[in-house]
């Protein structure tokens, strides 16, 4: 504690990534849209392995100061990162906006809550419980 200046966060954000190289980069891009569908996607303009450590790479994506949590996917020899409607509409985007991006890799462990029926079935019956816990 004897390096802390007065006043200065332990754990904020900045104090964090300075003591824990997490990799990240900065990029600008254009909204791409799916020319099927109303699917909006972030291309990267480079190879995510070298900078994140491998392809599908979880991400945290920052565009216009809101943060979402994803996965890279690699399509056709490109590397993007999906932009639902959700994630648009928190960021204030839409497609064919040009953006700029913070991405990078999330290292915080993912959980999914499990629905309340799912978690009575489960308990209900301890052998499949056991199998669910497997996966």
């Amino acid at each position: 504690m004897g390096n802390l200046k007065c006043g200065e966060e332990r754990f904020s954000k900045t104090n964090l990534r300075k003591r824990f190289h997490v990799p990240s980069k900065n990029f600008e891009t254009i909204i791409r849209q799916d020319d099927a569908t109303t699917g909006c996607f972030i291309e990267l303009p480079f190879d995510p392995a070298p900078v994140l450590g491998k392809v599908r790479a979880p991400v945290k994506v920052t565009v216009n100061g809101f943060t979402f949590r994803s996965t890279i996917f690699s399509m056709g020899g490109n590397f993007m990162v999906p932009f639902n409607k959700a994630n648009r509409d928190g960021a204030d985007v839409a497609a064919g906006d040009k953006i700029k991006v913070l991405i990078e890799l999330d290292t915080e462990k993912r959980t999914v809550a499990i629905p309340d029926d799912l978690a009575s079935a489960l308990a209900k019956n301890k052998k499949i419980a056991a199998v669910w816990e497997k996966m």
